[in-house]
C-alpha cells in the first residue's frame, strides 16, 4: 500500500510541476502579446481609427488574458519501445491538461519509490544513468511548451522528450543540464 501512495504522489508532483509550467509559459507569452496589443491600438489611435469593438470570447482566445491551467492529470502507461511522453493540451477543450508517462517497468521502484519523480522541476521519465551513489546521472525528461495559437486552437501547450545530464554539486538542489 505505501508503494502506490508514492506513486500517487510522484504523479500528483509531475501534474503539479507540469501545470506550474505550463502557466509560467502561458503568463510570459500572455505579455508578449499585451504589449503587442498596446502598440497595435496605439498605431490605430494616431491613425484616427475607431476601437475595435469588445467582444466576448471563450477563455482560450482570448491572447492578452493567460488562462489558469489545472493541475494535470498523469498516467503512466508502458512503454512499448522507447520511453517518453504523449502530451498536448488546447484550453478550448475545458478539460485539465492530462500528461501520459510511456515509462519501463523500473520506473516505478527506481523513479517513484526513490523520490526521483521530479528533479529540478522537470518530471523524470527514465533514468538512464545512474552515479556510483544511486543517484540520477542522466535521465529523460520533458521539455513543455506553451502559447497562443492565433489560427485555430488559442492557447496551447505541448512536450518534447529531452535527455539531459544532472548536476549533484549541490546535493540538495540538483540540477539539469544540457548533455
Amino acid at each position: 500500500m505505501e508503494e502506490q501512495v508514492k506513486v500517487a504522489l510522484a504523479r500528483q508532483a509531475i501534474g503539479e510541476a507540469v501545470s506550474t509550467r505550463v502557466q509560467e509559459l502561458f503568463e510570459a507569452e500572455a505579455e508578449h502579446q499585451r504589449a503587442r496589443s498596446r502598440r497595435h491600438r496605439e498605431l490605430h489611435a494616431s491613425a484616427g481609427l475607431p476601437k475595435p469593438a469588445q467582444t466576448r470570447l471563450h477563455p482560450a482566445y482570448v491572447p492578452e488574458q493567460a488562462p489558469e491551467v489545472p493541475t494535470a492529470v498523469v498516467e503512466t502507461r508502458p512503454a512499448a519501445t522507447e520511453p517518453g511522453t504523449i502530451f498536448t493540451w488546447k484550453v478550448e477543450r475545458d478539460e485539465p491538461p492530462y500528461f501520459i508517462m510511456l515509462v519501463a517497468s523500473t520506473w516505478t521502484r527506481q523513479v517513484a519509490h526513490q523520490g526521483y519523480a521530479l528533479i529540478d522541476g522537470h518530471p523524470v521519465v527514465q533514468v538512464r544513468e545512474w552515479d556510483e551513489q544511486g543517484r540520477p546521472l542522466e535521465i529523460r525528461t520533458v521539455d513543455l511548451c506553451g502559447l497562443f495559437d492565433p489560427t485555430i486552437h488559442g492557447w496551447r501547450a505541448w512536450a518534447h522528450n529531452a535527455d539531459r545530464r544532472v548536476d549533484w554539486s549541490q546535493p540538495d538542489t540538483p540540477r539539469l543540464v544540457d548533455r
